[in-house]
């Protein structure tokens, strides 16, 4: 990917590795080595990091650091107390964080209140949700309403993922 990619937020993530493939949970990386995480604006706070084994993945993150290189960091801890972000988040290692339907699991609802933060209004208003939810997973946007729209909705799967799809029906 050509181009820096810039003023990035991650919150009210669940990171989960099987262990089977990469390296890290979380990795911001400038492949150039011009660019500090900094310089780009990438923050993260609020999320739930999920390790098969404690030695896998073998980082929880990875933290671009311009001509230096790379920060690499096996616990979240050292993440937490180095680069002093992520304070909310934590970090579960082994056993299951998603359900087969890519749900949270009682383990994930155990701690969603102290680790997400409150959903602010404009992302709650594309989500669905009320302002303030506090949850972690993955939120569909819901189409928007206004003049000559109504709030009936129509759902089907038109791209073959399994999960509807929501349209507004005019």
């Amino acid at each position: 990917m050509t181009g820096v990619n810039r003023d990035i937020s991650f919150g009210k993530n669940i990171f989960s590795s099987t262990g089977a493939t990469g390296n890290c949970l979380l990795c911001v990386e400038d492949y150039s080595g011009q660019h500090t995480a900094e310089q780009m604006r990438v923050t993260s706070d609020g999320n739930l990091y999920h390790r098969a084994t404690a030695a896998s993945p073998r980082w929880t993150a990875v933290w671009s650091n311009s001509s230096a290189g790379l920060s690499t960091y096996e616990k979240l801890a050292t993440f937490v107390a180095d680069a002093s972000r992520d304070h909310l988040s934590r970090e579960i290692t082994g056993g299951d964080v998603l359900t087969a339907t890519h749900q949270p699991t009682a383990t994930v609802a155990s701690v969603q209140r102290e680790v997400a933060r409150p959903m602010p209004a404009d992302v709650a208003l594309l989500a669905g949700v009320q302002r303030g939810t506090v949850r972690l997973d993955a939120l569909r946007p819901r189409p928007p309403t206004g003049v000559g729209r109504t709030n009936e909705q129509e759902r089907r799967d038109d791209d073959g993922d399994g999960i509807p799809d929501v349209y507004q029906k005019d």
